[in-house]
């Protein structure tokens, strides 16, 4: 048996076993232990501290990548707590890859018979799944499609695409399409709320252009059909946006654009006589060589106290919104005594260390449907600002998560989330050996991530702890 498991063993043990505790006044370790009976060995116990966070507006968010897949939300939402926000989205368009040659030649026999070919019309579809959505169900909204005026450049890590990108210029001034919606009127006008209430699945909004599109489409050259890059260059994109309604309560949808079903689709025929004709259509397809990004734009409420640690709620959203900033070290710090003059006959052992947020649960509005998030995220910045998983760098030289789980779920018995620190790294920044970083609290994948979460602060009793679990026992020699 190694040794490290024979020590964990023992120690395991021994946290069954009564323990005596000696006295020291700067001991954080011995606070309210003067009460324990002196016949104890052994005993465990904790010290949960009170901390306050502030609340903090992004400047600007990239939003032209995602973890798993592109995802697009499209809306305009007047949310009562956090104050209205807008949404849309630019995206490009890549070939089929299935190998047609379209428009040029015969589908049936491959010979060339273009003059054969006309355009039909040409739909955009975009998925989204039940329930991605929020706001209001039957809100009706105006989805507004505009052609890029320019090629989209490649994102890189010099290069990004930020919620705040100037778009006005960048598109063609003609309307190529304005669909009225309502979250479940984008899958069919005559689709009724009982209904909408017993489907599950994946739906496509579909979205009929201007015929100048068709056309456009079908008369590109055979290069620009086989090359994704020419086609680019004579196709830019689109453009997907819908007008500011402060009139109307509003929603927002969120599409999966690498889903199979999201694509641009050109319908054409084949005249076969005069009197006959034959359809086709082919896809053009949003695949990881497709550029996109989203637009967000708030005009935050002033329930939203910024900059300060005395706001008394905590507000965390997605899409460029609110996030909240706090600074642990102060905490941590306060053990370095403890576990520097851990060398004499009593040891302390540090069994967790957690960070607790409750959350606020009464902020949900009648009519609306406004989900909180299930899981919280701690984030640090790297060296250029942008949020990360929080690690450090250990005795080994190895980079290690800071925290056991910087992931919470909510836990419906306490109303809260619980994050924990990594025992390691809690240890090695009391003694001084690593920085404790300004840590930052976000919803999961927050730039595509509509949901939000309101928790309490600078509120008596209910504020975020800082709370270590620790064992204080004899050496084992």
């Amino acid at each position: 048996m190694s040794n490290k498991m024979s020590g964990l063993i023992k120690l395991a043990a021994l946290s069954l076993l009564p323990a005596f505790f000696s006295s020291c006044n700067n001991d954080p370790a011995n606070i309210g232990l003067d009460t324990l009976p002196k016949s104890d060995i052994i005993q465990g116990n904790s010290i949960s501290k009170a901390f306050y966070a502030k609340n903090v507006i992004p400047d600007r968010v990239i939003t032209d990548s995602h973890s798993s897949g592109a995802t697009a939300i499209l809306g305009y939402f007047s949310d009562p707590i956090f104050g209205p926000v807008k949404a849309d989205f630019v995206t490009e368009f890549s070939l089929s890859k299935a190998g047609i040659d379209p428009f040029y030649y015969d589908p049936d026999t491959k010979a060339p018979a273009q003059e054969k070919m006309f355009p039909d019309s040409v739909i955009l579809r975009l998925p989204y799944f039940y329930q991605d959505w929020f706001g209001k169900l039957d809100a009706k909204q105006k989805l507004q499609v505009y052609e890029l005026s320019e090629k989209l450049e490649k994102a890189s890590s010099e290069a990004r695409y930020y919620n705040d990108f100037e778009i006005m210029g960048k598109y063609y001034a003609n309307l190529l399409a304005e669909k009225e919606y309502t979250v479940h009127g984008g899958i069919g006008d005559t689709l009724t709320d009982s209904i909408w209430n017993t489907l599950q699945g994946l739906y496509p909004m579909e979205i009929r252009l201007a015929d100048e599109v068709a056309n456009k489409l079908f008369n590109l050259t055979s290069e620009q059909l086989s090359s994704d890059e020419l086609f680019k260059e004579a196709f830019n994109g689109l453009y997907i946006t819908t007008p500011l309604n402060p009139s109307s309560a509003g929603s927002l949808l969120l599409f999966n654009l690498y889903n199979r079903d999201a694509k641009l689709v050109l319908y054409y025929h084949k005249q076969v006589t005069n009197d006959s004709i034959k359809k086709y259509n082919y896809e053009f397809v949003i695949d990881r060589s497709s550029r996109f990004f989203n637009r967000y734009s708030h005009t935050f409420s002033g329930s939203i106290v910024t900059g300060t640690t005395d706001a008394s709620m905590l507000m965390i959203q997605g899409l460029a919104g609110s996030y909240a900033e706090f600074d642990i070290s102060s905490l941590i710090y306060e053990w370095k005594d403890s576990l520097k003059n851990n060398s004499g006959d009593l040891q302390i052992g540090i069994s967790g260390v957690d960070l607790i947020f409750t959350a606020d649960t009464l902020t949900k509005v009648d009519g609306l449907f406004t989900p909180a998030s299930n899981v919280l995220q701690i984030k640090m910045k790297d060296s250029r600002g942008i949020m990360k998983n929080p690690t450090y760098i250990d005795s080994d030289g190895d980079e290690v998560a800071m925290f056991i789980t910087s992931a919470a779920a909510f836990d419906e018995s306490s109303l809260s989330y619980t994050f924990k620190l990594n025992q390691a790294f809690f240890e090695d920044a009391a003694l001084g050996k690593v920085e404790v970083p300004v840590l930052y609290l976000q919803l999961p994948s927050s730039q595509f991530n509509f949901n939000r979460v309101v928790l309490y602060n600078n509120v008596a009793a209910a504020n975020p702890v800082f709370k270590v679990k620790y064992v204080k026992h004899r050496r084992l020699d």
